[in-house]
């Protein structure tokens, strides 16, 4: 290729059309983000002239630095293509790479040019924009710049072979389902620890390897254990479908599976040739396999405890650590001060924290440690959590999960906080922020704190601390995603009662995805080899039930992809789905200020009554969560809200005023989790009355409409003025119970002849989830409430009747 100059006119993008990068490059029509360059596999020639022409480039400068390289090139190279080539070449380097001078000096030396900070800087600020213009999957933690390279093929040139050969000897030892079901972070340590306890001559290998380990409090991006990972989770793809895994060796054929697949985004492997024989699959017998222990240190962390006693919390999770160095420490005496937690190592010098260990925080700092110490005071290791800025003391959290934020980027995708701050730091709300509670109790001396909600979409919070003025920019994640919702425990792992719901956004256009059940016990696929799921167009969240596939308690995954998006969470079940006897799980109740028990849905004469209104829930289990929804006449708007710990919710309306235009009616509903909408609160008038019995009707399952018809016309003389209407509400109110409920409450009505009164069921759209039930006379009340409660009784659930009045 004849010499390249960036700073003539079309000279960069001649070379990548050239090269035909974009025809070539399998991964160009896939979205941003979600690109692997590695995918275009070019050949080592081809990967040197990248680089001899960025070297002729660069040297082209007195002195190397991103302002300089744009003022020469970017006149004649809109379209950054010279960024774009640099990016390129640099990928290539980290894979063909076969120095030992680690990656910086490697490429400095290859581009003849020196290895300084400056121009470090300089080319992280071309791969900074090239990562961008080309839509790379990037890595997101420490040494970002050359991990998203190493990400893009997967694993260097060089090290394939012994790669392949570290996990076959690894498969042999730990199941797959084990490692898929790992942490990449701790798949990287092992991949480390195995090697340098087997292969410790493989001295390139372990210099890629300990580049994806964590040293003390780093960050780093585990590309090692992502790598083995995915590679876990094609080899289970392949044994389900009944695949040989020789089908990876055609380039099409692979790249259609893996599509398939519904890998993460974050991985990708360029050559597979020596990967093949290790993907053969597994004996059946566990009986010899290893369990994965994690020996990484878990940071330590702050967290607001809202579930239970609403103190500020340092929180070091519950680990496993490990050191050759402590293996002379066995059977003594070891100690966390700052906590006063205490306990002795093992034999073989390992120590287990086997919960997670708590301090209440009272007092702020700058940064807090904890340290772990021998019998002899030494600090054996630490741990660290950022704390407060002197210039700004103040604290964000989550209000939903205690989760603590940090405020340096903005807050975005949160939308009910927490902030508590010292006396001396004021707070300034702009328009579109809500206080939820003007006064939050603080564990720490001298401090209070407030609960806001972002009721626009988009605000900011302007913080006036005695030395500095901060502005937070707050808005509302612009990507909904897929959520887990049902029955759960007090956990912030997720551990629930029944099987769970996914709930999916609202969607334009139907869709199909692919759904992946696992029972990480039992080691089974729940679902067929290629389950899809249709999801209609719908402008609100629709639920996709897993009791269709899991149907007894154990541990969960559930995956569900398509070509453009991926969500995976794990669970735990802890009882049994099947309904062997009547599930004792309370209706909710709602109370006034002065615990008077009301009923529900809670009618009040006006407009100016309903925002008065302050109610409180009971029955509700610990912690659970409700979402409520707020509606006028065309308008509404949702909002979360959590219970205490003794199954206690209390909500205000006034706080809520701002959030609906002016109506004339206005409704409030709430929904338990794994339960439809009921409504809780709504605006009595004689409109509202009306539309109860003249609004959209419709029989009851399986009753004859000519029959009704025939006895509305002998009777609607003589019984309407004394027909009542009465609600009917389902404890258990799922979609499936209130089909069945309906059909066998029919039937039993027709088999008592109660069907002469003009029994009718009427969906009202400001009722919502509610079941009318219209009989002519009182007397026959009786017969209906024994057969209401027959059917309910069949079915492991209950229901209740209340009297609206006569029409």
């Amino acid at each position: 290729m004849s010499e390249v100059d960036f700073s003539r006119s079309g000279r960069a993008e001649q070379v990548w059309r050239k090269l035909r990068i974009e025809s070539n490059w399998g991964h160009f029509n896939r979205p941003s983000g979600h690109r692997f360059l590695g995918s275009l596999r070019l050949s080592k020639l081809d990967s040197d002239q990248l680089l001899d022409i960025t070297s002729e480039n660069l040297n082209r400068l007195s002195s190397v630095t991103f302002k300089r390289l744009c003022d020469r090139f970017n006149l004649n190279d809109p379209k950054k293509y010279w960024i774009r080539i640099v990016t390129l070449a640099l990928s290539e380097y980290a894979y063909y790479d076969d120095g030992e001078d680690g990656f910086w000096q490697g490429v400095c030396d290859h581009l003849s040019v020196e290895n300084s900070q400056g121009i470090q800087n300089a080319l992280r600020e071309v791969l900074n924009q090239g990562f961008n213009l080309l839509g790379l999957v990037q890595a997101q933690k420490k040494n970002r710049y050359v991990s998203t390279l190493w990400l893009q093929s997967g694993i260097p040139q060089q090290n394939l072979a012994q790669f392949a050969q570290l996990l076959a000897e690894l498969s042999s030892q730990y199941d797959w389902w084990d490692i898929n079901d790992a942490e990449p972070e701790d798949l990287s340590c092992l991949l480390y620890d195995f090697c340098q306890e087997h292969h410790p001559q493989w001295g390139k290998l372990l210099t890629f390897l300990s580049s994806s380990c964590a040293k003390d409090d780093d960050s780093v991006e585990p590309i090692s254990g992502q790598i083995l990972k995915g590679i876990a989770f094609v080899a289970k793809s392949l044994e389900q479908k009944g695949l040989n895994p020789v089908v990876l060796k055609d380039a099409h054929e692979r790249e259609r599976l893996l599509q398939n697949f519904g890998l993460s985004n974050t991985f990708f492997l360029r050559d597979w040739d020596d990967f093949v024989s290790v993907l053969t699959p597994q004996s059946n017998s566990l009986h010899r396999r290893r369990s994965i222990v994690s020996h990484r240190k878990k940071p330590l962390s702050l967290w607001l405890d809202i579930f239970d006693t609403e103190e500020i919390q340092l929180v070091l999770p519950a680990q496993t650590l490990q050191s050759s160095d402590w293996k002379v420490l066995s059977d003594t005496y070891v100690n966390i001060p700052e906590r006063g937690w205490e306990s002795t190592f093992s034999r073989n010098g390992k120590l287990e924290i086997s919960e997670d260990v708590t301090s209440l925080v009272e007092q702020v700092a700058n940064e807090w440690v904890w340290h772990l110490r021998s019998h002899s005071n030494t600090s054996l290791t630490e741990w660290c959590c950022e704390g407060t800025s002197p210039a700004l003391p103040l604290l964000f959290f989550d209000a939903e999960t205690g989760d603590h934020l940090s405020p340096h980027d903005g807050l975005r995708g949160i939308t009910d906080i927490i902030v508590f701050h010292s006396r001396d730091v004021q707070i300034a709300l702009s328009k579109g922020v809500k206080v939820e509670k003007s006064f939050v109790p603080c564990s720490i001396a001298g401090w209070r704190g407030q609960q806001i909600r972002l009721a626009d979409e988009q605000a900011q919070l302007t913080v006036h601390g005695a030395q500095s003025t901060k502005v937070v920019p707050w808005e509302r994640s612009q990507e909904e995603f897929l959520q887990l919702r049902g029955l759960k425990l007090k956990h912030k792992t997720p551990i629930y009662l029944e099987a769970p719901s996914v709930w999916h956004p609202s969607v334009l256009l139907p869709k199909t995805v692919s759904i992946r059940i696992e029972n990480l016990n039992t080691r089974k696929v729940l679902t067929e080899a290629d389950e899809q799921i249709r999801l209609k167009a719908s402008d609100t969240w629709q639920a996709i039930e897993l009791s269709k596939w899991i149907d007894s308690k154990g541990k969960y995954s559930v995956l569900i992809w398509n070509e453009n998006e991926r969500w995976h969470e794990k669970f735990e079940l802890r009882s049994s789905f099947e309904l062997e006897q009547s599930l004792l799980i309370d209706q909710a109740q709602a109370y006034d200020l002065d615990e008077q028990p009301l009923s529900m849905p809670i009618w009040v004469s006006s407009t100016q009554d309903f925002w008065l209104e302050e109610l409180k829930l009971k029955n509700l289990w610990p912690l659970e969560e409700v979402i409520f929804t707020l509606e006028s006449q065309k308008e509404k708007h949702s909002f979360t809200r959590h219970a205490n710990s003794f199954g206690l919710l209390s909500i205000s309306l006034a706080s809520f005023r701002d959030d609906l235009p002016e109506s004339g009616r206005y409704g409030l509903s709430y929904q338990r989790q794994g339960e439809d909408h009921q409504s809780l609160l709504d605006v009595s008038c004689e409109e509202s009355m009306d539309n109860i019995v003249t609004e959209q009707r419709y029989l009851l399952p399986k009753a004859s409409a000519d029959e009704l018809s025939s006895d509305k016309k002998r009777t609607s003389v003589e019984s309407e003025p004394q027909q009542i209407t009465y609600s009917l509400n389902i404890k258990n109110n799922t979609r499936e119970i209130r089909k069945a409920f309906c059909t066998r409450f029919s039937n039993q009505l027709k088999k008592t002849g109660l069907t002469q009164h003009n029994i009718e069921l009427i969906k009202d759209p400001i009722l919502k989830d509610l079941i009318l039930i219209k009989i002519g006379s009182q007397q026959d009340f009786t017969i209906l409430e024994d057969t209401a409660n027959d059917v309910a009784s069949t079915l492991y659930t209950s229901i209740s009747l209340i009297a609206w009045g006569k029409r």
